[in-house]
């Protein structure tokens, strides 16, 4: 098939897709599935030009002749471009539009490390020892000082509203700076504060259980499955699981406001190997009351290097893992196909943002220069602040990358030499990358240390390229089967 993208490449970027029913072509520039018949799946390239002149033999001429048409057609109605766009994350005029904005608004969710003590050693923890450029667990706490410099300088920025979480260790651990920060920020602005709370649960006593009432602190808690998962890693430091705490504190706050409990609750399951992905969905059914039709997200063990044991480290090499996720998923397409997405159980829960990515994806062709999602603004959506009152873009970062102090503020020059070195970083990676537009990364999927790792960056791309060929595949299957069932996703948050 003789077609050139000014390069000479003659490449389509496109990605084939094959179920048992039907052929299907996810076309990266218009961000449409095209459902095609055999030939014309068949003769599309994969970007090999010797398999292309293969498939190509296959075919007698009235085919090929049909084929090459239909494809010519598609192609004048937008379809099937060749050529690949231009990677440009942060232009030069962006990073200075992106850095004055937040001189002026600020970040929209300050998180404070008020301390990085921590009554657990869960022993996959970022802070466990084992990640080279990670801080570890300390007795170390933000000073009352810095507390409250750092929350007059968020609440000095223009803004309608905030948003405040706290962070540690375990935050609850220092719970009455905890309280002098909600107090200290709700006298200082009338506005709209919204504060959050991430926390293993061990330590929610009446006490604390109040005070998250009161202020209607939105919460989430760590639960790793049932107790025989949970306390597999998730132990005290004298060894001991530390389910039975958290499951008293979780039930204690329940028990005291059902509504809130409801409301503002939120889990989180590090899924780590040996994974138990059905058990933990076998207990959370046992317990509709405290987990059905809450956000619970699930994420793997912090992909970067660590001297973790590689069995514990690695979710993706866990034998059982691609069979405990396709019956996981077999129950998810049930529900698709049944309209019964809610209430929202952990089947759901675990699918449910990729494929409300892909059916909720912007259907318009993409420009010629197009920015490959995944990375904020240092400093905007979220700010960190650690322990001494130097600021971060996330907590992710370890101790890599300042971007300012509480007492300086916003370090510009830092946050845009970080924005050029990512825009330089990916402008060649991404560019001829069928899945650019679904695709999300940050500095956090590529750093070793300070710098960006292209070692990194391939074993995120192959990753990702087999969780978006796989979404795209089970997405085409419902859809044949049930093509509205996914219209639940325009409601979804």
């Amino acid at each position: 098939m003789e077609t050139e993208d000014g390069n000479g490449t003659g490449r389509f970027l496109l990605k084939k897709i094959q179920t048992r029913r039907g052929c299907y072509v996810y076309d990266t520039w218009t961000n449409a599935i095209l459902q095609v018949d055999g030939a014309v799946f068949q003769l599309l390239p994969d970007g090999f030009p010797q398999l292309e002149m293969m498939r190509s033999a296959l075919l007698d001429e009235r085919e090929r002749n049909r084929v090459l048409k239909e494809i010519e057609e598609a192609r004048r109605a937008g379809y099937l471009r060749t050529g690949f766009p231009r990677i440009s994350n942060f232009p030069p005029e962006a990073r200075t539009e992106s850095v004055e904005r937040l001189l002026e608004k600020g970040p929209d969710h300050l998180i404070l490390n008020i301390t990085e003590r921590c009554n657990l050693r869960c022993r996959y923890c970022s802070f466990s020892g084992a990640y080279e450029d990670n801080r570890t667990h300390s007795d170390e706490v933000m000073s009352e000082a810095v507390l409250e410099r750092a929350l007059d300088w968020y609440l000095g920025h223009r803004r309608e509203d905030f948003s405040i979480g706290f962070y540690g260790g375990e935050p609850i651990l220092d719970f009455s700076l905890m309280r002098k920060a909600v107090h200290h920020a709700m006298t200082r602005t009338t506005k709209p504060v919204t504060f959050r709370l991430t926390t293993n649960g061990t330590l929610l006593s009446r006490a604390a259980c109040r005070f998250l009432i009161d202020h209607d602190i939105r919460l989430v808690i760590s639960v790793d499955g049932p107790q025989d998962v949970h306390d597999r890693y998730r132990v005290f430091s004298d060894g001991q699981g530390s389910f039975a705490a958290m499951w008293e504190g979780l039930e204690r706050l329940r028990a005291m406001a059902p509504d809130y409990f409801h409301r503002r609750v939120a889990f989180n399951v590090v899924a780590a190997s040996p994974v138990k992905l059905l058990r933990i969905q076998e207990f959370m059914d046992e317990h509709p009351e405290v987990f059905h039709d809450h956000l619970i997200t699930t994420s793997r063990v912090n992909p970067y290097p660590s001297c973790l044991p590689s069995t514990l480290a690695d979710r993706e090499g866990d034998g059982r893992f691609p069979e405990q996720k396709e019956v996981l998923y077999r129950m998810f397409r049930r529900k698709m196909l049944n309209g019964a997405v809610y209430p929202e159980d952990f089947p759901v829960s675990l699918f449910k943002s990729d494929f409300v990515d892909l059916h909720q994806r912007s259907m318009t062709p993409m420009p010629e220069v197009v920015a490959s999602d995944g990375q904020c603004v240092p400093g905007d959506p979220k700010c960190f602040v650690a322990t001494r009152g130097d600021l971060y873009m996330c907590e992710r970062v370890g101790n890599t990358r300042p971007i300012g102090s509480v007492r300086t503020g916003f370090d510009t020059a830092a946050i845009l030499k970080f924005l050029e070195e990512y825009d330089e970083f990916f402008r060649e990676e991404c560019s001829r990358c069928w899945a650019v537009r679904l695709c999300s990364k940050c500095f956090v999927t590529v750093r070793n240390g300070g710098d960006f790792s292209r070692e990194r960056l391939r074993d995120f791309c192959r990753s990702n390229l087999r969780r978006w060929s796989w979404v795209l595949e089970k997405y085409c299957e419902i859809r044949e089967e049930k093509a509205d069932a996914f219209a639940w996703c325009r409601d979804a948050a």
